[in-house]
C-alpha cells in the first residue's frame, strides 16, 4: 500500500521529463551507491517512531478505558474550540 501510495503521488507532483532528463545525463557514468553517512537508513527514525507508537497503543489497549479516553478526548476538543472562540472575540 505504502509503494502504491508513493507512486501515485509521484506521478502527480513529479515532472516526469526532469526526472528522465537527470537519469540521461548520468547514463554512461560511475555512479556510487552510499549510506547514509550515520549509517542509517531513511526510513530508520520512522520505524523507531512506529514501534514506540505501537507500543502505547498496545499498553492503552490493556490499561485504558475506551469510553473514559473518548469522554477526555472530546472534553479537549470542546475546551479547545471555547479557547479558538474567546480568541476571535479578543481581536
Amino acid at each position: 500500500d505504502w509503494a502504491k501510495r508513493t507512486v501515485d503521488v509521484a506521478s502527480i507532483t513529479e515532472d516526469a521529463n526532469a526526472i528522465n532528463q537527470v537519469h540521461d545525463a548520468v547514463l554512461g557514468s560511475k555512479v556510487f551507491a552510499v549510506d547514509a553517512p550515520d549509517g542509517e537508513h531513511d526510513l530508520e527514525d520512522v520505524e523507531e517512531h512506529l514501534t514506540g507508537v505501537n507500543a502505547i497503543i498496545e499498553d492503552a489497549s490493556l490499561f485504558e478505558n475506551p469510553e473514559e479516553v473518548l469522554k477526555q478526548q472530546n472534553l479537549r476538543k470542546e475546551t479547545l474550540q471555547e479557547q479558538v472562540n474567546t480568541a476571535k472575540h479578543d481581536l
